[in-house]
C-alpha cells in the first residue's frame, strides 16, 4: 500500500502572485514536473548554480504537490478577500442567506476547508438529503413502467429481460456527490491540521455509498434550491468553489503531482459580474460575459471580433460596455487598456464605456477620458476592505451602469 500524502517527508515552499523567488533548489524531476503543472510559473536557472531556479509565479494561485515539495501561492490581498470573491460569485444568494465567514489562513487549502465543513455539517445536521434518481436498466424482473420502445428493438420483444425506467428514493443525487467530489479533492491535498483531516474522513465515511464522480472544474452541475435543499445551499457553493479550481494531475511511474489552482484574473472578472447581475437584478444573457451573442465586431467586414468583459444587451442592442483588469497600480491604467475600451465603445456605438479594475492600494476617484468624441470612466474598486464595503463600491458601479443603459435606450427612442 503506497503511503498517504500526509505521511510521506516533504518540503514546502511559499510563492507570492507576481513576485519573484530566487535561489529556489529543485530536482530535475521537480522543476519538469513544475513546468507541466504550471507553465503561468516563470522558471529560470540562477546565474552562477547549477540546481537552483528564480521562479515568479502569474496570476494563479494556491497550491501544487510535487515529489518531496508543496508549493503554496500567496495572492497579493488577504486569502479570505479572494475566497470572498470565489465563493459569491459562486452563489450569491448563498453568501448573502448564510454566515460564510472565511478566516485568514496560511495557504489557500486551509482557508476553504474550515468553513467548507462547517456547512456541510450543518447540511448533513438531520442526515443525508434524498431524493428521486430516475434509473433505466435492463432487468429480469419488470420494476417501474416498461420502456416498450427498448422492448420492441429487442428479438423477442415480450420476453425477459425488460427494459425498465423507475424512480428510486436514494442518497445518491447530485447534491451528495457534489459534496463527496469536494472532500476527495481536499483529501487528496496535504493537509496540515489534524482535525480537518480526520473530518474528512469521517464525511467521506458517511458518504462511501456514493459513486466516485470526477466533474470538470469548467461544467459544474447547476442546482436548484427549493425549502427541501435550503440547507445544502452554503456546503453546495463551497463544494463548487473547491471543485472550480484548475485541477491538473500528472502520474509517471511513482511520481505524482496535483495541483488545486486559481486564475486571479478571472476570479475578478467572475465576481464582478455576478455582483453587477445580483444588484441590477438581470441574468446573463442581459448583461453578459464575454458578448458572445450577439457579437460585436469593430470592423465593417466583421473580421476582428470583440468580446468585452461586460456588456448590457436588450435584443440586438448593446445598451452598455465594459472592461475589468485584475491590476493594482493604484490610480494609474495601462495605455492599452484605454485603447481597448474604446475599440468597445466604437463597435457597440455607444459614446461612453465603463472600464474597472482592481486597487488594493485604494481606491481612485472616477476619471473621465474624452478620446475621438467618446468617454470612458474609469473604476478603481478597492478589493482590501470588508466584503460589505466592496459590495458597496459594485452597488455605485451597478448604478453608473443603470444610468448609461438608460440613457442608451432614450437615444434609441429619439
Amino acid at each position: 500500500m503506497s503511503p498517504s500524502p500526509r505521511s510521506q517527508p516533504l518540503k514546502s515552499l511559499e510563492l507570492k502572485e507576481y513576485e519573484l523567488r530566487e535561489g529556489v533548489r529543485l530536482t530535475v524531476e521537480q522543476r519538469d514536473l513544475l513546468r507541466q503543472l504550471a507553465p503561468s510559473i516563470s522558471i529560470t536557472p540562477s546565474i552562477g548554480t547549477k540546481d537552483r531556479y528564480d521562479l515568479k509565479p502569474g496570476s494563479n494561485i494556491g497550491a501544487l504537490q510535487l515529489p518531496d515539495l508543496e508549493i503554496h501561492i500567496r495572492p497579493k490581498m488577504p486569502i479570505k478577500r479572494v475566497l470572498f470573491m470565489l465563493s459569491y460569485a459562486m452563489d450569491p444568494k448563498a453568501w448573502t442567506g448564510q454566515d460564510v465567514q472565511f478566516s485568514e489562513a496560511n495557504t489557500l487549502v486551509e482557508a476553504m476547508a474550515p468553513p467548507f465543513l462547517r456547512a456541510t455539517g450543518y447540511a448533513f445536521r438531520r442526515g443525508l438529503l434524498h431524493g428521486y434518481r430516475t434509473h433505466e436498466e435492463t432487468s429480469a424482473t419488470v420494476r417501474g413502467r416498461i420502456r416498450f420502445e427498448a422492448q420492441m428493438r429487442r428479438t423477442l420483444p415480450m420476453s425477459p429481460p425488460a427494459e425498465v425506467r423507475y424512480d428510486d428514493f436514494t442518497a445518491d443525487i447530485e447534491e451528495n456527490r457534489l459534496i463527496k467530489a469536494a472532500i476527495s479533492r481536499l483529501r487528496r491535498m496535504r493537509l496540515r491540521s489534524d482535525w480537518v483531516a480526520r473530518s474528512l474522513r469521517r464525511l467521506g465515511t458517511d458518504l462511501a455509498m456514493l459513486p466516485d464522480v470526477r466533474y470538470h472544474p469548467g461544467r459544474l452541475p447547476e442546482i436548484t434550491f427549493t425549502r427541501l435543499n435550503a440547507r445544502y445551499r452554503g456546503a453546495i457553493a463551497l463544494a463548487k468553489l473547491i471543485l472550480s479550481g484548475a485541477s491538473v494531475e500528472l502520474q509517471t511511474g511513482e511520481t505524482v503531482g496535483e495541483t488545486l489552482l486559481f486564475d486571479m484574473n478571472r476570479v475578478f472578472e467572475d465576481f464582478v459580474v455576478a455582483a453587477l447581475r445580483e444588484e441590477l437584478c438581470i441574468g446573463p444573457r442581459t448583461l453578459q460575459q464575454g458578448a458572445t451573442t450577439p457579437a460585436l465586431y469593430l470592423d465593417d467586414e466583421e473580421r476582428t471580433r470583440l468580446e468585452p468583459d461586460l456588456s448590457w444587451w436588450e435584443g440586438h442592442r448593446c445598451l452598455f460596455v465594459g472592461d475589468l483588469k485584475y491590476q493594482t497600480a493604484g490610480t494609474s491604467v495601462q495605455p492599452g487598456n484605454l485603447y481597448q475600451m474604446l475599440a468597445y465603445t466604437i463597435a457597440s456605438e455607444l459614446p461612453t464605456g465603463l472600464l474597472i479594475y482592481a486597487s488594493t492600494a485604494g481606491a481612485p476617484e472616477e476619471s473621465n477620458i474624452g478620446k475621438a468624441r467618446k468617454q470612458i470612466n474609469l473604476f478603481g474598486l478597492d478589493l482590501d476592505q470588508e466584503p460589505s464595503l466592496v459590495l458597496g463600491q459594485l452597488r455605485e458601479i451597478a448604478a453608473c451602469a443603470d444610468r448609461l443603459a438608460a440613457e442608451a435606450r432614450v437615444r434609441t427612442a429619439a
